[in-house]
């Protein structure tokens, strides 16, 4: 995602150069050095006819498109794209259990859903895929697995998601490990205006993973969330045992409420 003031930022930058300058860019290939300030500006004017404040930047191309086109005639909706990018990541793991990210991610959803009804589509899209692919990081090390997670995801091309949604992912695995971790730290792509959201998504996601993992495997998920006033009561089948104080402590911090879990 490119908004419209940051693009003027690339064309301002790109117009004082000389062509030979313009190549040593970073992140700009030699071959696109002589093209790159003229299809800048093409954009920057659309933008500025169409009032257009963001712009969405495909990663991929016109050859990728042809290759679509001849698997077949009608092109893969973007949530299947999502949803086939991501499992194509966490089945490259015999960390990741299908199941259980399954179960964790539905429980995240039913959460955050009781607690923060007008959480944004990015947030929400954002905890819902972080859910899923947390045990990923467990290839490298478990009890490190939440650090790895969030780089694998950084490093990797997830199609059909925008740079931001990725970093949005990432962060929030990030942070429901190391509270200290700030949005900002994924500058131009968060900013300090959602470490507050991350922070929240984050902690609903540490919550759920502590849940499924205490829950019996064969056991249908039926997690219930009342929140009142001063508390938040959660109810899970099956849950064998509760006792995480680093948990509630950080849990009623962000949602300045007490939290009581129970089977």
């Amino acid at each position: 995602m490119l908004t419209r003031a940051r693009l003027a930022e690339i064309v301002e930058l790109l117009s004082h150069r000389r062509l030979r300058n313009q190549k040593a860019v970073g992140g700009l290939s030699r071959e696109r050095g002589d093209s790159i300030l003229g299809g800048a500006l093409a954009i920057e004017i659309l933008a500025d006819t169409l009032g257009a404040e963001e712009i969405l930047v495909s990663g991929e191309g016109v050859r990728e498109g042809l290759v679509y086109s001849w698997t077949s005639m009608k092109l893969p909706t973007v949530a299947n794209v999502r949803r086939a990018a991501v499992l194509s990541l966490a089945e490259r793991f015999s960390t990741w259990n299908a199941s259980a990210a399954e179960r964790r991610s539905q429980i995240s959803l039913d959460l955050l859903n009781s607690l923060e009804k007008h959480a944004r589509p990015i947030v929400r899209t954002g905890l819902q895929e972080a859910a899923t692919l947390l045990d990923i990081g467990g290839s490298v090390d478990f009890f490190d697995r939440y650090e790895h997670a969030a780089t694998m995801v950084m490093d990797t091309e997830l199609g059909g998601f925008h740079h931001k949604e990725i970093a949005m992912i990432s962060a929030i695995i990030a942070n429901a490990d190391d509270e200290d971790l700030r949005a900002s730290r994924y500058k131009p792509l968060l900013n300090e205006s959602e470490d507050d959201v991350v922070e929240q998504a984050a902690v609903v996601l540490r919550l759920a993973d502590e849940i499924q993992q205490r829950l019996p495997d064969t056991a249908p998920v039926r997690v219930s969330c009342r929140v009142d006033r001063r508390e938040v009561r959660i109810g899970a089948n099956g849950l064998a045992g509760w006792s995480l104080p680093g948990v509630e402590s950080r849990f009623e911090r962000v949602f300045e409420r007490r939290l009581i879990v129970k089977s």
